[in-house]
């Protein structure tokens, strides 16, 4: 029988070379691209400052950052699937960062008139951790519920201490849900089901694997025409 693997490779060695060249790609891509975006992205800031608020000029060159900015976020997705690094770890504020991470997102949720709830007491407690790739959780969290509106709707985002010494967040919306059948993939490197706003598939599997790289973890629960719940667990050092 053929089976059509390589001799000496069975399914398993060969999913995990494929991972490895994925991964390879990926960081040679995000660092070739990361530098003459960021160029552009402040020439383009510089000239919108430039622009009397509310021209067509301006408004152009609003549509040009915010797909900068879009492209930005799917650069850091490539960055984070493709490291494994722990660097700039440090005592970090869970609370600070999913407010930072609030702030950063509250343009593009107010344009598409969604409400956010909060419900976290101020101290949240510290973790062992990296801001900016927390922070970079966070967001893909938030804008994945952000995306599933169509129009309008409520985002809750709940946070609470657990008696296991974890910080336990869940970021709730009433969106268009995912279909249950697409629930087991959503981890998988490259599964989108968001084709639509240019999605490429690394957002979760990179977000997953932060928090691993941090000792905690993610799920997912969702009902299609209902809603998302995304619930997060970090655990907390003394």
């Amino acid at each position: 029988m053929d089976t059509n693997l390589p001799r000496g490779k069975d399914a398993g060695a060969l999913e995990t070379d494929k991972l490895a060249a994925v991964k390879f790609l990926s960081s040679g891509i995000a660092h070739g691209l990361n530098s003459p975006l960021t160029g552009i992205l402040n020439f383009l800031k510089v000239y919108s400052e430039e622009e009397p608020p509310g021209s067509e000029r301006s408004k152009e060159l609003k549509l040009m950052v915010d797909a900068c900015v879009y492209m930005s976020r799917i650069i850091k997705n490539l960055t984070y699937f493709s490291s494994d690094a722990k660097e700039g770890f440090a005592r970090t504020s869970v609370g600070e960062v999913i407010e930072s991470s609030l702030h950063l997102a509250e343009r593009r949720i107010i344009t598409k008139d969604i409400k956010v709830v909060k419900d976290f007491p101020k101290e949240l407690g510290m973790v062992m951790g990296s801001k900016n790739q927390l922070q970079h959780v966070f967001l893909n969290v938030i804008f994945n519920a952000e995306e599933a509106m169509k129009s309008g709707g409520e985002i809750i985002i709940r946070a609470k201490k657990s008696e296991e010494g974890n910080v336990i967040l869940e970021i709730i919306d009433n969106g268009v849900g995912i279909p249950g059948e697409n629930i087991p993939k959503l981890f998988t490197p490259f599964f989108t089901t968001k084709k639509e706003f240019g999605g490429i598939g690394l957002g979760l599997p990179s977000v997953r694997k932060i928090l691993h790289n941090h000792g905690g973890g993610i799920r997912i629960e969702s009902e299609e025409g209902k809603g998302t719940k995304v619930v997060i667990n970090l655990p907390i050092i003394i």
